[in-house]
Parts: structure tokens; sequence; C-alpha cells
């Protein structure tokens, strides 16, 4: 339930607000938000003493997580010129996959080390990517790339 539903309903709830929400706010800052508050969802998975609670991070971590993919594209189309943006988006699709491929991985993990260090060692990895967004990830003009209107 807490890998499944739980999870995958929210996110996929969720993921039709983030569209309009990043449409609207600096997409750089709300990139920062949703990455620091879905890894704190980690710290509370890993900390999580109760089956409710571990349920309410899942569902926290696919509110948060959801925001990911609209932002991003969001992004790259502002970054990359319309000639190079098909190859930057499916660079970003590439990533996105292989971290579900890891994601898989971390069964291995849990079986290792335990399913509370496997949640610490996600949100570190996590924090480490929040801070390449505070350093690396500029808010750039939005339409750059478009025709502009005389």
């Amino acid at each position: 339930m807490i890998t499944g539903i739980y999870y995958s309903l929210t996110f996929g709830l969720a993921v039709l607000v983030a569209g309009k929400i990043s449409d609207r706010f600096p997409r750089r800052n709300l990139l920062m938000i949703f990455c620091l508050c879905w890894n704190l969802t980690s710290i509370g998975s890993m900390l999580a003493n109760q089956f409710f609670m571990l349920a309410i991070m899942r569902i926290m971590f696919g509110l948060f997580s959801a925001f990911s993919s609209p932002i991003c594209y969001s992004l790259i189309s502002d970054y990359f010129p319309p000639i190079n943006r098909t190859v930057a988006n499916a660079c970003f699709t590439a990533a996105s996959f292989f971290g579900i491929a890891f994601a898989a991985l971390s069964n291995i993990l849990v079986d290792s080390v335990g399913w509370r260090f496997t949640y610490g060692i996600c949100a570190s990895y996590g924090l480490f990517v929040f801070v390449l967004i505070v350093f690396f990830v500029k808010e750039p003009e939005r339409g750059r790339f478009e025709p502009k209107k005389s």
C-alpha cells in the first residue's frame, strides 16, 4: 500500500495541479521548496514509528515529488532553444527512468541495512540534489525562445 497506491494516487492527482502552479510562480523557487519537502518526508519515513505515520509520509512524498516533472519540463523549454529541446527532454526522461531503476535497487539496500537506513541514504542524496539546485539552477526568462509578438 505505501509503495503503491498511497504514493501513486497522490502523485497522479497532484501532478495535474503542479503544472498549473508551475506556470504561475518562479520555477527555481518551487523546485527548491518541493525538493526540500520531499526529502524531509524521507527523513520522516526513516523516523516513523507507526504504519500510519509512514503512510502519511508516502502520501506527502507523492504530493511533493509530483512537482518535479512539470517544473523541469518548463525550465527545459526556457533553457534550450527548440532545435535542442527534444534531446534535453529525452535526457531528463532518461534520468527519471534511471532514477526509477535505482529506486528498485533500494530493495537490495533494505535487505542489507534495513528500511530506516535506506530512507536516510535516500534523504542524504536528495539533500545533495537540493544543494545542487540552490547553486546551479537559475530562473530563466519565461518564453525566452518563443517568437516575439509585434
